[in-house]
C-alpha cells in the first residue's frame, strides 16, 4: 500500500470561480444559485392500506414536511415509460414545466439552469449539457469541499499511528479521484449493492416484468459476492484469507457479468459501467472512479471504529458529514450525474420530489401500518427523515410546524369540497389525525393544529 502525506488539501490554492454554466464557458448566461439542502437516498418499504392518501396526491395534497404538492407517482412512471428524458431539453422542459411547483430546491435550481440553457441550445440533451457543465461544477464543488478536507486533516493528526496511515491513504485516493486520475481502489460490497439498488429503482419504475426479473436476479447474485477481509493487525492471516476471498469475488462477478450480457437489460449503460468498475477494483486495474461522499464516510467509519478516543472518531465523522451531497449542492449533482445517460440523470433529478407515504410513528420503532399513522410525503423527505421520531423531526426541521398546518389545511379544503368523503374519509379522521400530531410533538414546544375552519 502506497502511503503519502496529506499535502494536497492543505496546500492547494482555490481560485475564484465564476458561478456560471453555459454553452460556452465564457458566456454569462446561466448562473449558479446558493447551496441548497435536499437529499435523496433509497428505501424499500411500501405502506399498506394507504390508497386513500395515494389518491389525494393526484388532487394536489401536500407533502407534510415541505408543504409542496408531490409529483404524482403515476405521472412520473409515464415519463419514464415514454423515455422522455432522452428527448431534447426543449421537450423535457415542456414536460416538466407543469410539475415545477413540486420541485424541491435543488431540482428547481437545475430546472432554472436548464431553462436558461435551452434559450441557447434547445436541441441539446441532458447528458451532453451536464458533461459541458462539469469542469466548472467540479471547481465550484472543490471550493466547498476544500475547507472540510482541511479540517479533517487537522483533526486526523490526533489519530494513533496505524489509523493515521489508513486515513492518509484514504485522502490520497480522494485526491486522485478529485483530480480525475486513475486509481486502484478496493472493492466495497456495500457501495456496490447500494449503486446496484439505485439502478434497480429506475428499472422497476418502467414496470416491464422481464426487466424487473433480470435486475432482481442480479441483486440476488450480488449477495453472494464475498466482502473484502476486515482490516486486522496480523497481515499474514489477512493475506491468507484475502487470496481465497479474491478468487471467489472474481468467480461471482464473472457470473454476474455473464448473466447480465445474456439478459434483456444488457444495454443499460449504468449497469455496464458499474460492472466494469467493480471488475477493475477486484482485479486491481487502475481506473477513473469519481469521488463518492457515502463511500468516503463509510471508509472513514471503518478506519476510526477501533480508535480509543471515540470522541475524536465522532468529530471526524461529523466533519465528513458536512461534505455536500449531490442533492445539497447543484455543483455536486452535476459532477455526480455527468457520467450517467440522460435517462438516469432525469430520473435522479425528479425522483426525490415524487409522492410517497410516511409513517408518523416510525415503522422500524413499532409504528403501525394503518391510515391513522400515515401522512403524505415525498421520496426525499421520507428517506431524509430516516428513523427519527415525529418529535425529533420537528426539532431538526422547525419549519415543519408550519408545513404540518398547511397539510391539515389542505385536507380541510378536501373536506369542504366533498373530496375527503370521496376518498372514504370524514372529518373525524382529520380531527383524530391532527390530535395525534399534537400528541407526538415535542413536550418543550408542542405543535398546535388550528381546526377552526373545519366544519362541525
Amino acid at each position: 500500500m502506497r502511503v503519502t502525506p496529506i499535502t494536497f488539501f492543505n496546500n492547494i490554492k482555490i481560485n475564484p470561480v465564476k458561478k456560471i454554466y453555459s454553452s460556452n464557458p465564457t458566456d454569462n448566461d446561466i448562473k449558479m444559485r446558493p447551496a441548497l439542502a435536499v437529499d435523496t437516498v433509497s428505501f424499500g418499504r411500501v405502506a399498506e392500506n394507504a390508497e386513500p392518501l395515494r389518491k389525494m396526491i393526484k388532487y394536489g395534497a401536500l407533502d407534510i414536511w415541505t408543504g409542496k404538492p408531490p409529483i404524482d407517482p403515476d405521472v412520473f412512471e409515464q415519463i419514464l415509460k415514454r423515455r422522455d428524458f432522452n428527448r431534447t431539453i426543449k421537450t423535457i422542459l415542456k414536460i416538466v414545466e407543469p410539475l415545477k411547483e413540486s420541485l424541491h430546491k435543488v431540482p428547481l435550481e437545475i430546472y432554472n439552469m436548464l431553462e436558461e440553457y435551452a434559450k441557447i441550445k434547445p436541441e441539446a440533451h441532458l447528458d451532453e449539457i451536464l458533461r459541458q457543465w462539469t469542469p466548472l461544477a467540479q471547481r465550484q464543488l472543490l471550493k466547498i469541499q476544500h475547507p472540510i478536507f482541511k479540517k479533517l486533516a487537522k483533526e486526523a493528526k490526533l489519530l494513533p499511528e496505524g489509523n493515521k496511515l489508513l486515513f492518509d491513504e484514504l485522502m490520497r485516493v480522494t485526491q486522485d479521484q478529485i483530480q480525475k486520475r486513475p486509481i486502484t481502489q478496493d472493492f466495497d460490497k456495500r457501495d456496490f449493492r447500494y449503486k446496484l439498488e439505485r439502478i434497480a429503482q429506475k428499472i422497476r419504475q418502467r414496470n416491464i416484468s422481464e426487466e424487473v426479473s433480470a435486475i432482481n436476479k442480479l441483486i440476488k447474485m450480488s449477495g453472494f459476492v464475498p466482502s473484502n477481509p476486515k482490516i486486522i493487525k496480523f497481515k499474514v492471516k489477512r493475506n491468507k484469507d484475502a487470496e481465497k476471498i479474491l478468487s471467489n469475488q472474481k468467480v461471482s462477478i464473472r457470473q454476474m457479468k455473464n448473466f447480465f450480457e445474456r439478459s434483456i437489460i444488457n444495454k443499460d449503460e449504468e449497469l455496464q459501467s458499474l460492472l466494469a468498475d467493480v471488475k477493475c477494483q477486484i482485479y486491481g486495474i487502475p481506473t477513473f472512479i469519481p469521488f463518492g461522499r457515502l463511500n468516503f464516510i463509510e471508509r472513514l467509519k471503518e478506519i476510526t471504529k477501533d480508535v480509543p478516543d471515540q470522541s475524536l472518531a465522532r468529530r471526524l465523522l461529523k466533519i465528513a458529514s458536512k461534505l455536500p451531497t449531490a442533492n445539497q449542492e447543484a455543483s455536486a449533482f452535476i459532477v455526480k450525474e455527468s457520467r450517467k445517460p440522460a435517462e438516469k440523470i432525469g430520473y435522479d433529478w425528479l425522483w426525490g420530489c415524487v409522492g410517497n407515504i410516511d409513517h408518523i410513528d416510525v415503522y422500524s420503532k413499532g409504528g403501525k401500518d394503518g391510515l391513522s399513522n400515515y401522512a403524505i410525503s415525498t421520496n426525499y423527505t421520507n428517506s431524509e427523515r430516516s428513523n427519527r421520531s415525529f418529535a425529533q423531526q420537528l426539532r431538526v426541521h422547525p419549519e415543519a410546524y408550519q408545513t404540518c398546518q398547511m397539510y391539515i389545511d389542505k385536507l380541510i379544503e378536501f373536506d369542504k369540497d366533498g373530496l375527503l368523503k370521496m376518498f372514504g374519509l370524514n372529518n373525524a379522521y382529520l380531527r383524530n389525525f391532527a390530535a395525534k400530531l399534537e400528541r407526538r410533538s415535542p413536550s418543550e414546544k408542542p405543535l398546535y393544529i388550528d381546526l377552526s375552519s373545519l366544519k362541525k
